[in-house]
C-alpha cells in the first residue's frame, strides 16, 4: 500500500509539474488562454490579497522543509539513499518555488498565480512524501 501511494503521489507530481510547463506554453502561444489568465489574474487580485498569500505560503513551505530536515538529521543514521534522494528533491522543489514565486510576479508573467499554485501544490507533495519517508524509520 506504502508502494502504490508513493508511485501514485509521484505521477500525480510529475502530472502537476508538466501541466505547470503547459499553462506557461499555451498562456505564450495561444490568445485564448492569455486572455482567460488575465481575467483570473484581475479577478484573483480584486479578491484576494495575493501577494501576501504567495509569502505565506512560501514561509509555511520553507518552515516545513526546514522541520523535516531537522527531523530527517536525527534520524539518518537509519536513513537509506531513497531518503536522500528525496530530500535533495524536496530541497531543489522548494528553492524552485520560492525562488519563481519571489523572483517573478503577475506583470512579468501573466500566468504566474497559475504556476506558483502548481508548483506550491507540487512541493507540497514531495514534502509529504519525504516527511512519509523519514517517518518510516525507528528510533
Amino acid at each position: 500500500m506504502k508502494k502504490i501511494s508513493y508511485i501514485l503521489a509521484s505521477i500525480l507530481e510529475i502530472c502537476l509539474l508538466a501541466g505547470a510547463y503547459a499553462v506557461h506554453y499555451f498562456t505564450k502561444k495561444k490568445m485564448g488562454m492569455a486572455r482567460y489568465v488575465v481575467y483570473k489574474n484581475h479577478k484573483w487580485e480584486k479578491a484576494y490579497p495575493m501577494a501576501a498569500f504567495q509569502m505565506a505560503v512560501v514561509i509555511l513551505l520553507v518552515i516545513l522543509a526546514i522541520l523535516i530536515l531537522f527531523f530527517f538529521i536525527k534520524r539518518r543514521r537509519k536513513a537509506k539513499k531513497l531518503a536522500y534522494t528525496m530530500n535533495t528533491a524536496m530541497i531543489a522543489l522548494v528553492i524552485i518555488y520560492t525562488v519563481f514565486t519571489i523572483g517573478t510576479s503577475a506583470d512579468t508573467m501573466r500566468d504566474h498565480y497559475f504556476i506558483s499554485g502548481i508548483l506550491a501544490l507540487a512541493t507540497f507533495i514531495q514534502e509529504i512524501k519525504t516527511f512519509v519517508t523519514v517517518c518510516g524509520y525507528e528510533k
